[in-house]
């Protein structure tokens, strides 16, 4: 059978398919830490406070070398929040080395400065077909 595919990943692994795959990659880690595509800057409260919660800002950067197509992230409090980046498209990517930030407003939301809290990113590198998902921890800070 002849080999059609040859997808190579930002993270160093290598695939060899002759046919569609569904594929699950463990990320490779840096000591104990794993080795993500994107890292927090910055989870912030930020001082445009509404009746109906505070006004949080999520800064984003790619580490990595592979430009980023589009990316989410969800907080749990007590119930998901969602941050969408509308800035970050297939036509505008992610570079490596670039940061994006974007805020919302946390709809009966409590939390404490400096404690953190989960956030699921999730994504699609640029033209790969490539998605990623995976969890961190961030404190929130306050302004």
């Amino acid at each position: 059978m002849p080999i059609r595919h040859v997808l190579l990943f930002a993270l160093g692994v290598a695939l060899i398919a002759s046919t569609p795959l569904i594929l699950i990659v463990a990320l490779p880690t840096v000591g104990s830490i794993p080795s993500f595509p994107l890292s927090v800057v910055a989870l912030e409260s930020v001082p445009a406070h509404t009746p109906g919660g505070p006004t949080v800002q999520l800064t984003l950067q790619n580490v990595g070398a592979t430009p980023i197509a589009n990316v989410s992230a969800v907080l749990t409090l007590q119930h998901p929040y969602t941050f969408y980046f509308p800035n970050i498209t297939s036509t505008s990517p992610l570079a490596g080395g670039q940061s994006a930030s974007t805020s919302t407003i946390l709809l009966d939301a409590g939390f404490v400065c400096g404690t953190a809290y989960p956030l699921e990113i999730t994504g699609a590198f640029l033209g790969r077909g490539i998605s990623f998902d995976f969890h961190v921890s961030h404190a929130m800070t306050c302004e």
